[in-house]
């Protein structure tokens, strides 16, 4: 018997070696009896070479063959397709876990089934059914977090929101667990939290007015839309297995509970979603429901199927089921199957639902005298629907063509489903030509998608048609006797598209008879790609290897794998010692972090830029414009970095000599930033000290009077003052110096808004004003850098503050025409006052250079003000008609081109004209005029290197905190390693830190070792900042990785620090962080914090 089916099969199995082999997957062919006819090399090699003919079940272990049998019986009883979850262990002593799939192909009698082994591990996993569930008792016993129901509670009372609502109402969603929205009639997103926007990678406030089903996949809209149309009819919840949206489709064991929010009059007017566990199984939606979910379900199935009630009246039906059966029945409505069917089908049907068979199959045969459909064969089945184990809710009427096929030549032309299977759906390209003429005589939809042509086009071709004269040489070797020996892939051979483009493919064929001719099957792969891939590679090679720039490679964590020679001859090092040193060392102490924090720490997937100054060995430090590419693994998680170096040219002084006079001035005196930065460090360091040591008087002191408390106060409002006019220095000589750095991102006028209420209310001022809304456009978003708008705008609110003599301020955000956004602060809800108008005009409006304070602000407060306007592209608009459009103008989209220009007096630029530029000191040659230009640098996205915080991480100390604390943890078991290198620091430490068992101390990483290597301390406080080759990120990095540090609490600070400067050190490695001065009660809340989380 085996024989007889291998023989007929014969062709097909030929045909089979050609296909299968190119399946990554095991792919065997069985008899009825489970012999293993054919198998790939896959499976091959999963079954350890099988014998032919022997059954599948013989290579299984007893427990796995009958799982296998209960499978394979199942499917040849019912016939349909089967594909199972199972675990399966092989009698060679493997194991697997995978989605066996068995279907089946039938001629005349006898039958092949095909099995695929798709392991879990390789397959894509499926979301199987979807499960539904109709509610209509109260939904609060639906949702697991009894927090939801309170929001919801609030959502009715607030619904439509008001701005300020929505934003109180987003708060307390974006503090849930659980993915939350809301969908407005018009199934637009209205409200999402941040658990939602984060799965799908998108910011709220842009996802807020979005379509919901741009976010649906395509199959699934339509669904969705039942589901919608299906609450505001019935204004029932409906719960939906899994998530709906394409990015959370891998969310399992979770479920989609939909909540109509409706009006007085029971009109839905928002659908409330959420994305729950599964907490426990619900009865799956049943009846009538079922059958009117969507009307339109069966439309496209590709054969005659239909759904009937239990009435037997038709509810759902395919168009091939309407063709073959009602056509001349069409616009009739509650058809009985009576109605439609041949008497002969009427009693299949009748006896079947009489019976207690749950499915049976008939064969029949259509003969029609008008139709094309006379004498076809059909296999029919009928299968009852239930929902409820007592109750047959109706059945499924599924014709399946009958096609009997001897070879490979009726296969192509009968079409049908095996065709489908093998060919047409192969998501390999195929055609088949005719061995004599070439001439095309097959083709599959995946061939017309890589050459270009349509159908009916290709069949009227020859296979010389797809080769250029020069190329027909390769047709030949293409169609050798060699390569028709074999179904392997040859190649490459030079392929010819419709639109003249040129492709490289490889072929596997086979000869088969067609027509009483020799035909070649091809099966084509598509390796363009691939080839232009090969060839840029050995491009970016050669480039790599030749380039005068620095080159190196790290892994994700920052330490080099690889530097090019012209790094390492600037470095004067050698590859051995480079590799496996940490990047951030090879620059200057100031750069470390920043490089740190925006390279290897930020988790940015697309290149980021910045500059540094690298340590040349053996000379002073030179300046380099970095760039960083991550480069990702197979599942998308960076794996290392490539870095680019730019040694940026040194600029040669030059000196403008006047004609006239013959003397000489500086042409332009840049204003060096960095030496500011390192400046305000020096003098904070021995102020923090003076500050400890004050506290530590006032300590000991048991009452302070009124005036000494006062005193206190003074003196930690001017620290933090100190603070704010150091951090304006750097950041206007930096501006001044267009040396700014801009990270621009798409800001939300909320959050503004909430960073300059939050800075107003820190104000101590007598002069303070009440801050209240204007007009707020919530929804508009603005491209730019958040951090300098913020500061901006406090800086603006800030000046109009102290030239305003009202009690309360006015801010108002709103579009200002097509592209722009207009801020202003009025003493008045709807306009500025006449006085406040011209003191604003005359400050903003006006060009002249501000000398002196004005109106009680200081020179520096004005010239960053207007520095940081012109920087991010605003500018101050007046109305003389109507003051209430005066205010602050900025586009909403930030053209990055629009740079900060270094601007140049009037008086410079005239004496330019009448000047000359010389090199060095030179006054007496005389010299036609130069014309001296300056690069434009290229804005970058990362922080500026060198900023004084004006904010503490951690609130001031004040006296009466200070007096009597009460530490919750026990100082005198403790020992501590103080690594600092100011001597003053360290004596400050000791006199705070009194009581703890020991404190040993170091003045750099280097002095440090001996100390680890021969204590053993309970924590480590260290200076981010210290003497020697090793900053504090280098220091932890490899204290962490020292046997029995591995899991020691190790406390950064320092002197000066940025804004959430705290989390990004915590984000290194840190387990916290304080700024100076040490004060005892920073260090017990600290050394709290540490073990406690440690606990």
């Amino acid at each position: 018997m085996v024989g007889n089916v291998e023989a007929k099969f014969k062709i097909n199995l030929k045909l089979f070696s050609a296909l299968g082999q190119n399946l990554r997957s095991p792919f065997l062919v069985f008899d009825r009896n489970g012999r293993i006819l054919f198998c790939n090399e896959a499976a091959d090699d999963l079954l350890q070479s099988p014998e032919k003919n022997k059954k599948i079940f013989y290579y299984l272990e007893e427990h796995s063959s009958e799982k296998f049998i209960e499978i394979f019986n199942e499917h040849l009883s019912t016939g349909e397709l089967q594909a199972k979850l199972i675990d399966l262990q092989l009698t060679n002593g493997k194991k697997i876990k995978s989605k066996v799939t068995l279907t089946s192909y039938t001629e005349k009698g006898e039958s092949l089934i095909f099995c695929s082994f798709k392991s879990v591990e390789l397959s894509i996993k499926s979301q199987g059914s979807t499960s539904i569930n109709v509610k209509n008792e109260d939904y609060k016993n639906l949702i697991n977090n009894k927090q939801i129901l309170k929001i919801i509670d609030e959502i009715k009372s607030l619904y439509p929101f008001t701005f300020i609502g929505k934003e109180k109402l987003r708060k307390e969603v974006d503090k849930l667990s659980e993915p939350f929205w809301i969908k407005d009639k018009s199934s637009n997103f209205n409200l999402v939290n941040k658990k939602f926007s984060e799965k799908l990678g998108v910011n709220s406030t842009i996802l807020e007015g979005q379509k919901f089903n741009d976010f649906v996949p395509a199959h699934l809209v339509n669904f969705y839309k039942s589901i919608d149309d299906y609450i505001n009819d019935s204004l029932n919840c409906v719960i939906v297995e899994g998530a709906p949206v394409k990015s959370l489709l891998q969310f399992q064991n979770y479920q989609t509970i939909q909540i109509p929010l409706n009006d007085a009059d029971n009109n839905v007017i928002a659908i409330i979603c959420i994305i729950q566990k599964i907490k426990e199984k619900e009865t799956k939606i049943t009846g009538g429901d079922f059958f009117n979910l969507n009307p339109n379900l069966l439309n496209e199935y590709p054969r005659p199927i239909a759904l009937f009630d239990n009435n037997g009246i038709l509810k759902q039906k395919s168009e091939h089921f309407r063709k073959l059966f009602i056509r001349k029945l069409k616009g009739r409505k509650k058809l009985q199957f009576s109605e439609i069917f041949p008497s002969e089908i009427i009693d299949k049907i009748n006896s079947f639902l009489d019976s207690s068979l749950e499915s049976e199959k008939y064969s029949l045969t259509i003969n029609k005298k008008d139709d094309n459909e006379k004498g076809k064969s059909f296999e029919l089945v009928l299968h009852k629907l239930r929902f409820e184990k007592t109750k047959v809710n109706g059945f499924i009427f599924d014709a399946s063509p009958v096609v009997n096929t001897d070879d490979l030549e009726s296969l192509l032309k009968r079409r049908g489903k095996m065709f489908d299977i093998l060919i047409q759906n192969n998501p390999e390209p195929i055609f088949i030509y005719d061995k004599d003429n070439l001439k095309f005589l097959e083709v599959n939809e995946a061939a017309l998608d890589l050459y270009g042509f349509r159908k009916d086009e290709f069949l009227q071709m020859d296979l010389t048609d797809l080769y250029t004269p020069e190329n027909i040489q390769t047709l030949l070797e293409s169609s050798s006797d060699n390569q028709l020996r074999s179904t392997q892939f040859k190649g490459p051979y030079r392929h010819r598209r419709k639109d003249g483009s040129t492709i490289f493919v490889e072929i596997s064929k086979i000869t088969f008879t067609y027509q009483g001719k020799e035909a070649h099957f091809n099966i084509i792969k598509d390796v363009t790609k691939n080839l232009n891939l090969e060839m840029k590679n050995q491009e970016y090679k050669a480039a790599f290897d030749n380039t005068t720039d620095l080159l190196f490679t790290t892994d994700q964590t920052g330490f080099i794998k690889f530097a090019n020679d012209k790094a390492l001859n600037l470095l004067n090092t050698t590859v051995k010692k480079i590799v496996g040193e940490s990047f951030v060392s090879l620059f200057i102490d100031e750069d470390r972090s920043s490089i740190n924090n925006t390279i290897f720490k930020s988790k940015k997937l697309e290149p980021v830029n910045l500059k540094a100054m690298v340590r040349k060995n053996g000379g002073k430090p030179v300046p380099v414009e970095l760039t960083a590419t991550p480069i990702f693994d197979f599942e998308g998680n960076i794996d290392t970095f490539t870095i680019v170096g730019i040694i940026k040219k040194d600029v040669v002084k030059q000196i403008v000599v006047d004609k006239t006079s013959g003397s000489v001035t500086n042409y332009k005196q840049q204003v060096d930033s960095l030496f500011f930065s390192s400046l305000f460090h020096e003098i904070l360091t021995p102020i923090n000290v003076i500050l400890g040591f004050i506290q530590d008087l006032t300590d000991n002191i048991k009452d302070l009077t009124p005036e000494q408390k006062e005193t206190t106060k003074i003196i930690d409002q001017n620290r933090v003052r100190l603070l704010e006019t150091m951090n304006s220095v750097i950041d206007y000589s930096n501006i001044l110096n267009d040396d700014v750095q801009l990270n621009i991102t798409n800001v939300g006028i909320p959050e503004i808004i909430d960073n300059l209420q939050k800075k107003n209310d820190e104000i101590e001022d007598t002069q303070k004003k009440e801050f209240a809304y204007g007009k707020i456009s919530s929804s508009l978003n603005i491209e730019t850098d958040l951090q300098r708008f913020q500061t901006l705008t406090f800086l603006l609110y800030k000046i109009i503050s102290r030239l305003s003599s009202g009690k309360k301020l006015y801010f108002s955000a709103v579009s200002f025409g097509d592209d722009s956004l207009l801020i202003s602060i009025k003493d008045s809800y709807a306009s500025l006052s006449e006085e406040l108008y011209k003191k604003v005009v005359d400050l903003f409006f006006k060009e002249e250079k501000i000398l002196a304070d004005v109106f009680g602000l200081s020179v520096l407060t004005i010239r960053l003000t207007k520095a940081l306007l012109k920087l991010l592209n605003g500018k101050f608009h007046k109305d003389e008609t109507d003051n209430k459009n005066c205010g602050f103008v900025f586009p909403l989209k930030f053209d990055i081109t629009q740079k900060v220009e270094k601007s140049k007096s009037p008086d410079i630029e005239k004496e330019i004209k009448r000047s000359e530029i010389v090199e060095d000191k030179t006054t007496e040659k005389v010299q036609e005029p130069v014309v001296v230009t300056k690069e434009k640098s290229v804005p970058v996205t990362t922080e500026e290197s060198f900023r004084i915080d004006t904010i503490e991480e951690e609130p001031p100390v004040t006296v009466e905190e200070a007096t009597t604390p009460v530490p919750s943890i026990d100082l005198s078991e403790l020992k501590c390693l103080y690594i600092e290198d100011q001597v003053d620091s360290q004596i400050l430490f000791k006199v705070q830190l009194k009581g703890l068992k020991d404190i040993k101390y170091a003045v750099s990483f280097e002095e440090a070792l001996p100390l680890l290597d021969s204590e053993k301390f309970d924590f480590i406080v260290m200076d981010i900042n210290l003497q020697g080759e090793y900053n504090g990120l280098d220091a932890l990095k490899i204290i962490k990785k020292m046997p029995g540090y591995e899991n020691i609490p190790i406390i950064a600070v320092t002197a000066y620090v940025l804004p959430g400067d705290r989390e990004k050190f915590i984000a290194t490695g840190f387990e916290d962080f304080i700024s100076k001065p040490i004060f005892r009660e920073k260090m017990i809340s600290s050394l709290e914090r540490v073990f406690l989380h440690h606990a």
